[in-house]
């Protein structure tokens, strides 16, 4: 057994250590609260981005429905207490136009066959009846296309037109494009203007906020230009109409189209995570002080549609809860993880495409593990340990009494499936917890994953029984390549010290 340690101490009188193979002694020290400054999470924060043009494979309709897509999202509320948003959207829904008298939901025209993403796409008024298939808590962000000239304003309000009469109170916010990588304020308001004096006259609506705008890259992720930053949308008057609710940005941790990523650079690697969400928290932050809500509204591994193994394996399942609880603890709503048909990094493929078979994948299973983190809302995120390979976080219930609910422990190395020896870290403790363990044979597994002892079956229902592992004064391991989250019982009384 390794003899260096970790160790962990706090109010709650826990003492933890961390044996590594390293002769070296860390101290985590876990606090009684999160600090007064800390935001507090919704249970909706886990919520997912469906590709414009695969929104149909996805749900299906009220006749038709998916139902493996209407199982895992019934999992991950059942865990959550509440359901993932919804935001429909992406490269996509710029190209789409609406055709009222088609009597077909969606058709696709591809240029290149077999490619990821068609070249345009139409639908009629049968689409929206695939907003009837989820349940009816379910709230949608939906993308409206943005190409200029008088036909390019007629799209968009022909579609907000369609989709507000088949959405009404199902419908949280309208985004207008996707990833324009240049300063469109002037454009934006004008055509977000047009789509408020529609809704008025068409539906007797009031001017309340419905546009979720930004729906950009952080500056210098597509070109060098890097003056085109939320703040500057800010100071360009986005938000002087009064009609905004919520500002998007997008994340990916590298391109599948340009260099390409591996398991262990991207994905594997909180240092670099931590180093990209160092704009969330400057920009977070920002919004929070003009009272706008920050999201990130569409986001996953690798961009460019995810890359097999690295995107479709365990590792991304490890770095999904890594990814979520960072973002938790900041000031940031929530965080859309993006999925389309036949795409490396979807949580879930919705139908059978070419050989691939419908079903779960790897990263939901990191879905379910960080919403049940954060299960009910009303919570709060303390990074309490953040090296290249190691993660660890404080899940505390808000509130005039502030309790430790979780430690969640991310261990990143990586564990490949055909290692014959795996590194243990051994967590010694004090006080009386249950823990629960996402495995794997290893990162680059596809297939075995547990949570806490249950798997997800290819139709998408949660098999086996829970295995808690409750432990009283003795060791708790987390092996290389797994997640552990030690639950708490009600904190001790006041009087322990810190050491």
């Amino acid at each position: 057994m390794a003899r260096g340690q970790l160790l962990v101490s706090g109010i709650l009188a826990l003492c933890t250590t961390l044996c590594h193979a390293a002769d070296d002694i860390k101290t985590l020290r876990v606090p009684d609260g999160p600090g007064p400054a800390a935001p507090v999470v919704g249970g909706s924060f886990v919520s997912y981005s469906i590709e414009f043009a695969n929104f149909h494979d996805f749900v299906g309709n009220a006749s038709h429905p998916n139902d493996l897509t209407l199982r895992l999202v019934q999992n991950l509320a059942n865990v959550a207490g509440s359901y993932p948003r919804i935001r429909i959207g992406g490269s996509t829904a710029n190209r789409a136009t609406y055709v009222p008298d088609q009597e077909q939901a969606i058709l696709l025209n591809f240029t290149t066959p077999g490619a990821d993403q068609p070249t345009s796409l139409t639908w009629g008024p049968s689409w929206l009846r695939g907003f009837d298939v989820l349940p009816s808590k379910v709230k949608y962000t939906l993308g409206l296309p943005f190409n200029s000239g008088a036909a390019g304003e007629e799209n968009t309000l022909a579609s907000a037109k369609a989709a507000y009469g088949g959405l009404q109170d199902k419908l949280y916010a309208f985004q207008i494009g996707n990833e324009f990588d240049a300063i469109w304020a002037k454009q934006w308001l004008e055509r977000s203007e047009a789509v408020m004096d529609m809704l008025s006259s068409s539906f007797n609506r009031g001017r309340d906020p419905i546009f979720q705008t930004g729906v950009f890259v952080p500056p210098g992720s597509i070109t060098s230009d890097t003056s085109w930053t939320p703040q500057a949308a800010i100071e360009n008057g986005v938000t002087s109409q009064g009609t905004v609710n919520s500002f998007s940005i997008h994340q990916y941790f590298g391109a599948a189209c340009y260099a390409t990523p591996t398991l262990a650079s991207s994905i594997l690697n909180h240092t670099w995570l931590e180093t990209n969400m160092k704009f969330h928290e400057v920009t977070s932050n920002f919004m929070t002080l003009h009272g706008i809500k920050y999201i990130i509204g569409e986001t996953n591994s690798i961009a460019c549609q995810g890359l097999a193994g690295v995107s479709d394996v365990f590792g991304s399942a490890l770095w999904a809860v890594d990814y979520a609880l960072y973002a938790a603890s900041l000031n940031v709503s929530s965080l859309h993880f993006h999925m389309g048909t036949g795409y490396r990094y979807s949580a879930w493929q919705p139908r059978l495409n070419g050989t691939t078979l419908p079903g779960p994948r790897p990263l939901y299973y990191g879905h379910l593990v960080a919403a049940e983190a954060l299960a009910g809302g009303n919570k709060q995120v303390k990074i309490l340990a953040s090296e290249p390979s190691f993660s660890a976080y404080g899940i505390y219930t808000n509130g005039d009494a502030q309790k430790l609910r979780h430690i969640v422990l991310v261990d990143l190395r990586e564990h490949l499936s055909s290692a014959t020896a795996r590194p243990t870290t051994r967590i010694r403790k004090g006080q009386v917890i249950t823990a629960k363990r996402l495995s794997a044979p290893g990162v680059d597994a596809r297939t075995d994953i547990e949570w806490a002892g249950q798997r997800v079956s290819d139709e998408g229902n949660v098999e086996g029984e829970v295995v808690l592992e409750t432990v009283k004064g003795g060791d708790v391991e987390l092996a290389a390549g797994e997640v552990v989250m030690l639950s708490f019982t009600p904190r001790c009384k006041s009087g322990h010290t810190r050491s």
